[in-house]
């Protein structure tokens, strides 16, 4: 399985649009697709953090329940009625729900902005409000066919 985006490559700098509002950005979610996913799948989970060490593993964006017939999130798509139904966005360390775009402070060099997309073997996975990297991690664990890592840099 692989994980891509019309919106930045791998390893390469993200446009400032997808930045938040503070950080000069209009906090637009980027656009990303996945090809090839593993037989058995079920349903899909993405997760976008930053695991820059002044971050402490930021949680940007969580979604769960993505169904296994789609393979695309168009870019704006967070807290739109276009989210694939059954998908739910579960709230980002900003303290809302939805994508919450790159804000690293001032003169911390460039931050890694992980999306990984899990590709699952159940349909469902029950967490809601916000969950810390760790807690998704430990909940979702024993249900990873394959996971794919997309990353996206970001500095001011």
């Amino acid at each position: 399985m692989k994980l891509l985006s019309k919106s930045y490559s791998h390893n390469e700098k993200m446009n400032i649009k997808h930045s938040t509002k503070a950080a000069g950005g209009s906090n637009i979610s980027p656009e990303l697709h996945w090809e090839n996913p593993p037989t058995g799948t079920k349903s899909f989970v993405l997760a976008m953090v930053d695991h820059h060490p002044v971050a402490s593993n930021w949680v940007h964006w969580i979604i769960i329940n993505i169904p296994a017939n789609v393979n695309n999130l168009p870019e704006n798509i967070s807290n739109s009625k276009n989210l694939p139904k059954g998908s739910i966005e579960l709230i980002n360390t900003f303290g809302s729900i939805g994508y919450g775009g790159p804000q690293p402070p001032r003169g911390t060099g460039a931050h890694h902005y992980d999306t990984t997309l899990y590709a699952l073997n159940v349909e469902n996975v029950s967490l809601s409000g916000r969950v810390p990297e760790n807690v998704l991690l430990k909940q979702i664990n024993n249900y990873i066919l394959e996971k794919s890592l997309l990353t996206g840099l970001y500095e001011r």
